[in-house]
């Protein structure tokens, strides 16, 4: 036909270049393989020096956590013990030197804020701590080698503050508050019997301070004094690391903080996206199920510690650090702790001992509903009040059960 147009198209293939890209594809893979097989012959024959390399900067970095963890609770320690401090018009550092003077440096800076910081909210004063730490230099000496003189400082402070006549016993002897006081020891408040036990262990240690006469510094005093130092040297170490080491756990924290924020997100995303496949009846009870999930897996653990705090009476201070708390606030933070995940055993020693009377009857109301759920409570108290609420009692007198 006179208008048609013929179009031919001839296709020539030359696979030269083809070839060559393939040859070059299998020659980086042969190089990438023998790169690979070298790394890991180098790990087979240096298997040893690569788990050394590994467990040390393993070691190291629990080494260095240790000594910031350390140095982190010292700081808290001391923090607590500040505002307990505040009321007699020292510092921490005023109360925590005295009682190191007073015990010829055998007490740490540690145990020191520690026992003094629980001895305090539990009605001792910094005198008498000071005191308690010079008679535990003489329990130390008399007791050689087996009790430590922040040990003896710590069981003595804690079985004065606690009337624990039984803890006096393993250190001083009987402790017979019926003999200096008649009759009116068994009426004695706590604080009353803290005192009394105060002043019989005072008369007790006086003598026994007189019979020692000066103290000598043994051998084994250099070295405790020694390890104190040893353990403030790990302090400032640790508190050095806290400053290094503060940016980076500030990064860490933005980037949990961006996790959990993608995570939010990503449960409304699902959330959202469950709905409207319900709604356009692609699904069934989707919204449901996907909200169960993210409920258990996102905020349960939050809402279980708010909802103990708000158990104790504390939600208004959810923000607030241990050094901004009272004495009874650490005391109530620290049942909330125990009861935030129901447990089956709960351990209660003088749990409403620093509390006001209405605070008090709140705990022991939680602590009821705790037993009423099947949880068994083991509480000591001196309270005969506290005592008559418990569905079985034991009394302890000298250190054997009397009923």
């Amino acid at each position: 036909m006179a208008n048609e147009n013929r179009i031919s198209v001839v296709i020539t293939a030359d696979p030269t270049g083809a070839v060559t890209g393939i040859r070059m594809v299998g020659d980086e893979t042969e190089k990438l393989t023998g790169r690979t097989q070298s790394l890991t012959q180098r790990l087979k024959s240096h298997w040893a020096e690569v788990s050394v390399g590994i467990y040390a900067a393993v070691r190291a970095f629990q080494s260095i956590w240790g000594l910031m963890e350390k140095a982190a609770q010292t700081d808290e320690a001391m923090a607590s013990l500040d505002a307990l401090t505040r009321q007699y018009g020292m510092t921490a550092q005023d109360l925590v030197s005295k009682i190191e003077q007073e015990s010829k440096g055998l007490i740490g800076m540690g145990a020191a804020a520690k026992v003094a910081g629980d001895a305090l909210m539990k009605g001792l004063g910094p005198d008498q701590l000071a005191q308690i730490a010079s008679w535990s230099v003489s329990l130390s000496h008399i007791r050689a080698g087996t009790v430590s003189t922040a040990d003896a400082f710590e069981m003595l402070s804690q079985s004065i503050a606690t009337g624990r006549e039984r803890g006096l016993k393993a250190l001083v002897g009987i402790v017979d508050l019926e003999q200096k006081y008649g009759k009116y020891a068994d009426t004695m408040s706590k604080a009353e019997k803290a005192q009394a036990m105060y002043t019989v262990v005072a008369e007790r240690m006086a003598q026994v301070q007189a019979t020692l006469g000066e103290d000598v510094d043994s051998a084994a005093d250099r070295m405790e004094r020694f390890n104190n130092s040893v353990e403030r040297m790990k302090y400032f170490v640790g508190s050095l690391l806290l400053i290094i080491g503060q940016p980076f756990m500030a990064i860490f924290q933005v980037a949990m903080t961006l996790v959990y924020g993608l995570a939010g997100a990503f449960d409304t995303l699902v959330s959202e996206g469950a709905r409207v496949t319900d709604w356009l009846g692609i699904t069934e009870g989707a919204t449901e199920r996907w909200a169960k999930k993210a409920d258990t897996a996102y905020g349960n653990a939050a809402r279980s510690a708010m909802d103990a705090l708000a158990k104790v009476g504390l939600s208004h201070r959810l923000r607030h650090r241990p050094s901004e708390l009272s004495g009874g606030e650490m005391q109530r933070v620290a049942i909330a702790r125990a009861i935030v995940m129901s447990p089956r055993l709960v351990l209660a020693d003088e749990p409403t001992g620093s509390l006001d009377s209405v605070t008090g009857e709140q705990i022991l109301a939680i602590l009821q509903e705790l037993n009423n759920s099947g949880a068994t409570v083991l509480l000591v108290t001196h309270n005969s009040e506290v005592a008559r609420r418990a569905r079985r009692q034991l009394v302890l007198k000298d250190g054997r059960f009397v009923s």
